[in-house]
């Protein structure tokens, strides 16, 4: 669990700041941050039935 937080976050964030204060505005960064939206709008659980029928 260290192990992935130790990945993740720093990816997150630095993928944050290059979103929001490097990249220019064009239609990758417009659907990037549509997806983005769109997968914090899902409930975590929803993303656990998925995961759990996948490994069936």
């Amino acid at each position: 669990m260290l192990i992935c937080l130790s990945i993740a976050f720093p990816l997150g964030i630095m993928t944050a700041i290059y979103l929001e204060e490097i990249a220019p505005k064009n239609w990758l960064t417009e659907l990037i941050e549509i997806n983005i939206n769109n997968l914090a709008a899902v409930p975590s659980v929803v993303f656990g039935i998925m995961g759990l029928l996948f490994l069936l």
